[in-house]
């Protein structure tokens, strides 16, 4: 029987590399975050991630495609970054409670499993937004929710009529 360390250490390793679509080596620049945002310490540049505005969260960082695109599309001070690091807060705060190992395999595995970590994460980013004038339109919301995938078996998180009921309940 292998002891604990090396059980979690094969099962998060594959699915770090599969959320960081194998970077390791692409990591750069870091911005250290404000006290306000713990358990997330910063937010690190990792130039191989797929998409241009992806936000994937793992512990105690952000990690996004490019620090200058991130502080363009989100400006420092602005009610979006506020929002958009509210969510993955909430993200850090579970894995981190959760255990890591167990969060990111049960996430990158479980369709259910994701759409509620995610439902939470999206729920805080919407009331931010909402909250501070902000119009967020109920499509927008859904068509992106519709993109996300669990990153080892790539399965919807939730089916259209799921994303659209709860979006119009947390968007009223």
């Amino acid at each position: 029987r292998e002891d604990g360390a090396r059980v979690t250490l094969r099962r998060i390793v594959p699915i770090m590399l599969a959320v960081l679509s194998g970077c390791a080596g692409g990591a750069g620049r870091e911005l250290e975050l404000e006290e306000r945002w713990r358990p997330l310490r910063s937010v690190v540049e990792v130039s191989d991630l797929q998409a241009r505005h992806r936000y994937t969260t793992i512990g105690e960082h952000v990690y996004v495609r490019s620090l200058r695109d991130f502080d363009a599309h989100l400006p420092p001070g602005s009610v979006e970054r506020d929002a958009l690091l509210l969510h993955e807060q909430v993200h850090a705060k579970r894995q981190l409670e959760q255990g890591l190992p167990e969060w990111l395999s049960r996430y990158a595995t479980d369709p259910a499993f994701a759409w509620r970590e995610e439902r939470l994460g999206w729920e805080a980013e919407l009331r931010h937004l909402r909250a501070h004038g902000r119009k967020v339109a109920l499509e927008a919301v859904v068509q992106a929710l519709l993109r996300y995938r669990t990153v080892v078996t790539r399965l919807p998180l939730a089916d259209e009529t799921e994303i659209r009921t709860w979006a119009a309940v947390v968007l009223r």
